[in-house]
């Protein structure tokens, strides 16, 4: 290997080393007198050098010696990563005092681009708390060298080896290292340095004569040398050959750095140590990579957050910002984002709005927001002390959680800032703080429903010097030596140095306060909205980035403030904070019409483009203006809208590669030394240069063009200059714009908001280099979910342009609504030849030339962005590292990487890594998603001994092959147990013999032996072990483990197989674009969660089972009986491979042969579903956000009024007081009681809600849930034993039960039979039973340990498992969290229906949110906070007939969606299809508009009628469907390849489906659509409506779909029951049954029909029910009673029967042999009343 080493070449510092002497190059000195101005006889006390000769400004008199600093003792101690020096204070005075005497200089080798050199006495000091990872790996070719001296005095060099040149060299000397003052200097080899921060720099390359700037956070506008708000203590720098580096000095105490004209530099701190970083690119752009993966990179800011932002301090109320919003949208300049400053807050109290000047504002925000605009709002770190207790619960809880900075004595550090009374300071650093702000949060927005925050004052600002009682007299507050703050000491506008935070001093703290504050923000704004969400901080700090943008303060309106902008902007881009940019037209002062209309010129290009002024001054938004202010900023911000693709795809290659959003010229062309001094012109990513006016009343520029083509934006005309500098004009309302060649731009039409503009068409602007070629990129998604990039719903397209050929590259597709979109205007700058033709996908279109020679083609809204996929060709060079040969069959995954299994599935594939772990790494094939590091064929098990065979199976004895660990603790020995459990039912038991987690559902085995099964089981018999499960009657493997990488460990197990086929269907809960599964490399997590539809995220429920269809049409399923953290990915062989952590594996086949034969093999095993009660088959309604009983009432009384059937009206958690169970709030809903019994007594039931978190904050008697909790124990417990904690809706900290404790179910029933005492609902809705938390973990945190943060992570959201839910390692009764938490809801349903049976005697209904396999046996589920959004609606249909499969049939989604408003013509097309949802309930969410359908009027309100009074009609065929599940496990919804398996394009239908085997639904999905494609399998199909059949049959047609209409269809040879409506059930059971009979090719046709009370327990156990069969053939149809135990049976008559299809019109129709009228209907359907009694036998005959 390649090692680093240390050259001992220099003999002695000072001249013998080639350094000037000081005395007589005073370039070359280090100031000894940092502190004022020098004086001789101090001077010499500190040993130093004086000599007043030179008397440049700046050049210090007095200076350090040469021979100042430490010397080496003894030998370095060197290893494979680094060298260690040991080093002695050489004899001389003190500068300070406190000096320390014995040092370690540690010189660590990080990697081949990161050195680290550290520098401390060995004794417990302050180091900042951001860890910089040293990876274990010894460096293999590094870019650096590091030398040292041996003579008196040490210094060390790092060197650049390529080219020898020193980019750090301490031989400058003045090395101080004391308690409070630390000091090293450098010489550069070369002077174009860029960085430190916060200051306003005057260039942005640094002036090296003798400039000093200082850092220390500090409430601070602009003001020349002044230290400002955040702390940034790197540099990047160029070399003369135009490489560069960058260098961190990690340290957050008062510090200064001072530019020196050697060149050199000088840093001093006054505290923690000296911690350097080197990063050595080689070039800026990768310097920038490497720092922000060192400490941390920014995010991808949601997509409307790149828009145009508005903001004033001194909105004096709603209409102020009313008049701005309108005046905008009037001059139709584009508007995203609108701000309240802290005018909106009563009083300047954080989390509140004035209710004297901002009462209407939530609401007015509601109307934005339905307007495509968001709302940001600010926070303060300071909270009020002086409101009365009991008030301010942002001052109650902080007391309560000890959330505050303290001074020395332990009282809490007291300032003011805005309020009128004093203030306490949040210290962030405390994870009670962190708790407690991210609460704070989350409640707030329970008020007002902004989407971004934005945080203020967090330096921390205080009006008031240190505290109110002053700062103690010591030397943290007045330390020895101060840098060149601002302010006489450092409390100057802030906090006492020696008060105390949970971290530390804040002497060492100060300039991370901001930092600390940061991360609870994103965290709580993501929390409280579900969406990626958006902090804007003041202060900031390295790696603050993460978390937050930044704007650049409190800026003045002039025009050196103007130009300045673009030096900040810079610099934070090179701090690894890209989303950032000032107020634009300035804070402070009035600003002026030209000024601010230049400003607005150049911030549309900035990353954060945002209008804000200061208090006071005149308003200065753009629309105030009138022309020209308002045409220039439109036409620039509409260029900012067209160019958003490109913006928001370099924020992804920040996000991936560290790179700069807005950066400097030189960063491109580093070699280019006119570049370096460029900072009046800027790039936004690689190839778009903004060239703005920032002088009064220019209308020509100077602009630098380095050597490339360049093209101007608006025209494509070439500018002929390279590498000059030329004149541009620039008009007052124009912008210079250029675009580099060799790249391509992605572009979309502009709108004027994002919300809009996204759904415009898509565009890109090609310019070509002196090859004409070209490359770009395109990221894009939704714009607002969670971490797009891991979750990975996203497009990704590179794009690809040489040889007169554009390749538009997709390589990743999971962002479904893309396909939405089309490509539309292309322009292509710089063809040298102008073109005879345009072809797009090998069809010629039209195209236009201009005189510039930029090349158009017309905007082509036939092609659609799917059509542009291409596939990607391989790389021309790749490592490949081999493995063994593959099993016989399979073909080499090395070669065939479609069967490869990942080896390093926990992230990017690190070859190193891949190879410790015994597998193979190639990274030839790059296809998204396929493995680089994937196992080798014999990683596994082999046999050892002979299979123990038996009647009832066989059992294999197997041992570890010799292999290297994944994740440690692996099982060295298995044991493979395959059970015959029935003829179509087979399970595989893989485990260790040890005792460990296995789920408590128990699936008998019995005792007989299979007489003829449908399986046979084969294995290996070589040196690697596998299995197969083969259909007998096929030979078709439906399982086969050879597909490799079978492991087994403590906390990790993996098992792959392959398929026969890729027709998979199932495993959730997630969001799935589609029913049958993707198999392109697609993983999906299943680990409970408290998470809306968001593309891969894990979701509320655990169902680790599919099924999966044969090439034959046969059909299998496979349940993994599994509940720990788990993770399927689909893999194209087809394959597919699982990972848990925890437990066993434990499969279980069923072998059908047909969908709905395996459907009801896996519920006979797990559990069938209930038949619900029938009211619960109605509609039903509810909403979070009734306010009190008269909103109630409200909505039934106008549902009634609109008649449109209602059976179920709901409470949310509204109905409680203060969101505590088992309770009704006295002052909202004192008379829910009884108006309950009033609604009841009209034939409705009443439905709520409870969650499973109890609040702990009520006293001690007085809320019986928690004291009845407290005496039986009930409450999951810390490791400690003491109860779980965590927050839930209650306003004081809650505990959760744990259900899988005997004793908690009893509690449980108790606690809801005796609350129906208090209100007489009839059904129970369990939700937040993940458990959700909104807390990560609990109020103390989680242990750090294996078990909470174990050595893998599925892909679950969030960082750790405990992110939104309760710790792993915490302990239930039925074991650890670990195992036990995705069983929380099952464990907490069966005691819920138990309970509700028991308080109501009746069959009762218990919804819940969170389920698991076998769920369904207790409780219905609903798809859960889903968006009011069509792409939702769509969905909807995946997810029920995904629990249909689950064997949970009772499920549906929120109708018109859960989340945001929703808008008139998707609710009412979502009321057409949610009335035929097995499940059906509207219900919406806090703060959106009321949606259930009578709020609407027509045509809502007609249109949902008629679909519900479809429903009701045949609400006796779904009922008896319900029976067939109870009975056979049939499904209630289903897909329609269950009822026709072997027609192939069936099983890609997911925008249809049946209910039960007959009645097929084909709604409308997608927006302004009126007519549908449909399919229709191979059959006769009817028109519900009329009877006309359907032409078409294994085939799909075009079916008009007017807006009140949804397209139903029957399916010949079935019929089905009837009975007419009502408006709700109660009154329809009443009415006449009836049946509609559809024969199919042979005029045959059978049913069923199930009926009873529809609420008793247990109705088909009990025997009293009502069945009859109904078989139709030859010209008959005989009505046949199976049971007649349901007395009330015989008051109803059988009414209208309907039959359709019969081929020659009857001359008469025959009930039990006499003739009745009917008639015929145009269609040929037959009608007529049978009058006959609905419960004895009857035939009907025609002829």
């Amino acid at each position: 290997m390649a090692f680093l080493k240390v050259l001992l070449g220099f003999l002695c510092l000072g001249f013998a080393l080639g350094i000037p002497d000081p005395l007589t190059n005073p370039e070359y000195r280090v100031d000894c007198e940092p502190e004022g101005v020098a004086d001789a006889s101090k001077c010499f006390e500190r040993g130093c050098v004086y000599d007043e000769i030179y008397d440049a400004p700046g050049t210090p008199w007095c200076f350090f010696p040469v021979d100042y600093g430490y010397s080496l003792v003894g030998t370095p101690n060197t290893n494979d990563k680094g060298i260690a020096f040991n080093l002695v204070r050489n004899s001389a005075p003190s500068l300070f005092g406190n000096d320390w005497q014995s040092i370690t200089l540690e010189v660590e080798y990080q990697t081949n681009e990161r050195l680290r050199v550290k520098i401390s006495d060995g004794k417990p000091r302050w180091e900042v708390p951001i860890t910089i990872e040293n990876p274990p790996e010894a460096t293999s070719d590094p870019l650096y060298e590091v030398r040292h001296t041996v003579g008196s005095t040490f210094a060390f060099q790092v060197v650049r080896k390529s080219t020898g040149t020193v980019i750090f060299d301490s031989s400058l000397g003045g090395l101080t290292l004391s308690d409070q003052f630390l000091q090293i200097s450098t010489l550069f080899s070369m002077d174009a340095v860029f960085g430190f921060g916060e200051n306003e720099q005057p260039s942005l390359r640094h002036d090296m004569n003798w400039k000093t700037w200082a850092f220390w956070g500090r409430d601070q506008p602009p003001d020349g040398a002044a230290n400002m708000y955040g702390t940034q203590p790197y540099y990047t720098a160029l070399e003369p050959n135009g490489d560069a580096h960058g260098v961190l000095i990690l340290n957050s105490n008062a510090q200064e750095v001072t530019m020196t004209p050697a060149p050199g530099m000088v840093y001093r701190t006054i505290g923690g140590i000296l911690d350097l970083y080197f990063f050595l690119g080689p070039n800026p752009e990768a310097v920038a990579g490497q720092f922000s993966a060192a400490v941390g990179r920014s995010f991808i800011p949601p997509y409307w957050a790149l828009g145009f932002q508005i903001c004033r301090y001194g909105y004096e109320n709603t209409d102020a910002i009313r008049a701005v919003v309108d005046r905008t949208a009037a001059a139709e300049i584009p508007h995203d984002v609108q701000y309240g400053d802290i005018d909106i807050m009563d009083r300047a109290l954080d989390f509140t709005i004035s209710p004297t000047n901002f009462p209407d504002l939530p609401d007015y925000v509601k109307e934005i927001k339905s307007r495509g605009l968001k709302f940001a709002t600010i926070l303060d770190p300071c909270i009020s002390t002086g409101e009365p207790e009991g008030t301010y619960p942002a001052y109650d809880e902080g007391n309560r959680l000890d959330v505050w900075m303290k001074r020395p004595d332990g009282t809490p550090s007291v300032g003011f800032v805005w309020p009128e009374d004093p203030t306490y300071f949040v210290d962030y650093s405390s994870p009670n703080a962190k708790i407690y702000w991210e609460q704070q949060i989350v409640e707030f927005r329970n008020l007002l429903e902004w989407d971004a925050l934005w945080i203020d004052m967090n330096e921390p600002a205080n009006f008031v010097n240190g505290d109110v009682n002053g700062c103690s007299e010591n030397s943290i507050n007045f330390p020895p030596y101060k840098p060149r703050t601002y302010g006489y000491t450092l409390d100057d506008k802030t906090v006492c140095p020696d008060h105390v935070q949970y971290a530390g001093l804040h002497y060492d703290a100060h300039n991370l306060y901001g930092w600390y504050q940061s991360e609870p923000t994103i965290t709580a704004v993501q929390q409280a909205t579900g969406k990626r969400g958006f902090a804007l901080s003041r202060s900031t700090f390295i790696g603050s980035g993460k978390w937050v943008a930044h704007w650049l303060g409190d800026n003045f309106s002039n025009w050196p403030n103007l130009k300045k902008s673009i030096i900040g902007m810079l610099q934070f881009n090179l701090f690894a904070i890209p989303m950032v940019g000032p107020d634009i037209c300035g804070f402070i002062g009035d600003t002026e019409e030209q000024l601010c209309l230049r400003w607005h010129q150049i911030g549309a290009f900035y990353p954060f483009s945002r209008n804000h002024n200061g208090l006071g001054y005149i308003e200065q938004d753009p629309a105030v203006w009138g022309e020209p202010v308002i045409s220039s900023t439109k036409e620039a911000l509409m260029i900012r809208y067209t160019i958003l693709p490109y913006f928001y795809t370099q924020f992804y290659n920040h996000v991936m590669y560290g790179n700069t959003v807005a950066r400097p010229l030189f960063h491109e062309f580093p070699t280019d030394t006119n570049s370096w001094n460029i900072d009046e012109q800027f790039l936004i990513g690689p190839a778009f240069m903004v060239s703005p006016v920032l002088y009064q009343d220019t209308t020509v520029i100077e602009a630098y063009f380095p050597d490339a083509r360049w093209y101007s934006y608006y025209d494509g005309t070439e500018i002929t200059a390279r590498g000059q500098t030329i004149s541009l004009s620039a008009p007052l309302t124009f912008i210079n714009l250029h675009i580099r060649g060799g790249y391509v731009i992605p572009t979309q039409e502009p709108a004027v908001n994002t919300e809009r503009s996204r759904l415009n068409p898509m565009g890109m602007i090609v310019a070509l280099d002196d090859n004409e070629a070209a490359t770009g990129l395109l990221f894009y998604d939704d714009g607002d979910s969670i971490d797009p990039v891991n979750n990975g719903n996203y497009f990704l397209a590179s794009i690809q342009v040489s040889s007169s050929q554009l390749e538009f590259i997709v390589e990743n597709n999971t962002y479904e609504e893309m396909a939405s979109l089309t490509m539309g205007q292309i322009r292509i700058m710089g063809v040298k030849a102008t073109p005879s033709t345009v072809q797009v996908n090998g069809a010629n279109i039209d195209f236009t030339v201009l005189q510039s020679g930029d090349q158009k083609s017309v905007d082509n809204p036939s092609i659609r962005r799917n059509f542009y996929h291409q596939s990607r060709s391989g790389r021309a060079t790749g490592k490949k590292l081999q493995g063994s040969a593959p099993p016989q069959g399979i073909p080499d995954p090395l070669t065939n990487p479609e069967y490869r299994v990942d080896c390093q599935p926990e992230g990017v594939a690190d070859a190193t890594i891949c190879l410790e772990r015994g597998c193979v790494y190639d990274e030839i094939y790059d296809a998204p998603g396929t493995p680089w590091c994937f196992f080798p064929v014999d990683y596994g098990y082999r046999l050892t001994g002979t299979p123990n065979v038996n009647d009832k199976g066989i059992v294999f004895n197997l041992v570890r092959n010799s292999v290297p660990s994944l994740f440690g603790n692996e099982w060295q020995s298995i044991t493979l147990e395959v059970q015959y459990q029935t003829d179509d039912r087979l399970r595989v038991k893989i485990s260790d013999g040890q005792p460990r987690w296995e789920v408590p559902i128990a699936i008998d085995n019995p005792s007989e032996v299979p007489a003829n099964p449908l399986y046979e089981v084969s294995h290996t018999a070589g040196s690697t072990f596998s299995f197969q499960v083969v259909r007998k009657s096929t030979g078709t493997v439906i399982f086969d483990s050879s597909l490799g990488g079978l492991t087994l460990s403590d906390q990790f197990l993996q098992i792959s197989t392959l398929l026969s086929m890729d027709a998979i269907f199932g495993f959730g809960e997630n969001e799935q674009p589609s029913l049958r599964h993707d198999m392109n490399w697609k993983t999906w997590a299943l680990w409970a969660r408290d998470q809306a539809p968001s593309g891969a995220a894990n979701m509320y429920g655990t169902q680790p089972y599919y099924t999966g269809l044969e090439p034959n049409g046969d059909a299998h399923g496979v349940l993994i009986l599994n509940s720990n953290a788990q993770e399927v990915t689909m893999t194209p062989a087809p394959g597919m491979v699982y990972r848990t952590i925890g437990g066993i594996l434990d499969l279980y086949f069923f072998l059908g042969p047909n969908p709905e034969a395996v459907a009801g093999q896996f519920s006979a095993a797990v559990g069938r579903s209930f038949i619900p009660p029938y009211w619960a088959l109605g509609f039903q309604i509810c909403r979070w956000g009734y306010e009190n009983t008269s909103a109630i009432r409200a909505v039934v009384d106008r549902t009634a009024a609109a008649e449109i059937p209602h059976d179920v009206q709901y409470g949310d958690i509204d109905i409680m007081d203060r969101a505590l169970d088992f309770t009704i709030s006295p002052i909202n809903f004192p008379d829910l009681p009884d108006y309950v019994k009033e609604i009841k007594s009209r034939g409705l039931k009443f439905a709520t809600i409870l969650d499973p978190g109890i609040s702990t904050g009520e006293p001690e008697g007085t809320y019986p849930a928690y004291d009845e909790g407290n005496r039986l124990d009930v409450w999951m417990k810390r490791p400690d034993g003491t109860p779980s904690t965590g927050f839930v809706w209650p306003e004081d900290p809650t505990y959760f039960v744990d259900y899988s404790s005997p004793n908690a179910k009893l509690y449980w029933e108790q606690q809801i039979v005796e609350f129906r005492n208090l209100l007489e609902w009839d059904a129970i809705w369990i939700d937040m039973n993940e458990p959700a938390n909104f807390v990560n973990g609990d109020v103390n945190g989680c242990s750090e340990n294996t078990i909470n943060f174990p050595p893998y992570k599925p892909r679950t959201f969030g960082s750790a498992l405990d992110d939104k839910t309760v710790c792993p390692d915490h302990v239930q009764y039925a074991g650890l969290h670990y195992d036990a938490h995705s069983l929380y809801g099952w464990y907490q349903s069966e005691p819920t229906i138990t309970a509700v049976q028991q308080a109501t005697g009746k069959r009762g209904f218990a919804l819940s949110r969170s389920t698991f396999i076998g769920s369904g046996k207790w409780v219905a589920h609903w798809l859960g906070d889903n968006f009011s959004d069509w792409p939702n609606l769509k969905k909807s249909i995946i997810g029920m007939l995904q629990f249909n499969l689950f064997a949970i049939p009772m499920v549906g989604a929120d109708i018109c969606g859960f989340i945001f408003d929703t808008e008139e013509q998707l609710c009412l097309r979502w009321h057409q299809l949610g009335a035929f949802y097995p499940f059906s309930r509207n219900h919406n969410g806090l703060g959106y508009i009321e949606q259930d359908p009578a709020i609407w009027g027509e045509p809502v309100i007609s249109s949902t009628k008629e679909a519900l009074m479809i429903r009701y009609t045949i609400l006796p065929y779904i009922y008896t469907q319900f029976y067939n599940h109870l009975m056979y496990g049939n499904t209630v919804a289903r897909p329609l390849f269950h009822e026709f398996p072997t027609d192939t394009n069936a099983w890609n239908i997911d925008e249809q489906f049946l209910l039960g085997p007959a009645f097929m639904v084909s709604p409308v999905l997608y927006k302004d659509t009126t007519v549908i494609d449909a399919y229709f399998p191979d059959a006769r199909w009817y028109n519900y409506y009329d009877g006309t059949e359907i032409a078409a049959r294994g085939q799909t047609m075009s079916l008009s779909a007017p807006l009140t209409y949804i397209n139903l269809h029957i399916r010949g040879g079935h019929v089905i029951p009837t009975q007419e409506p009502a408006v709700n059930t109660e009154k329809s059971r009443q009415n006449p049954m009836g049946m509609i009979v559809a024969l199919d090719d042979n005029e045959a046709a059978t049913g069923l029909l199930f009926y009873d009370d529809g609420d008793s327990i247990g109705p088909v156990n009990n025997g009293n029910y009502f069945l009859a069969s109904i078989q139709v053939s030859s010209s008959q149809l005989e009505f046949v009673v199976e049971n007649n135990a349901y007395e009330e049976m015989a008051a109803l008559t059988m009414g209208q029967i309907r039959i359709i299809g019969i081929k020659a019109t009857p001359s008469s129709v025959q009930v039990n042999g006499a003739s009745i009228d009917f008639t015929v209907l145009e269609s040929g359907e037959v009608t007529f009343n049978a009058g006959v009694p609905a419960n004895q036998p009857f035939t009907v005959s025609w002829m």
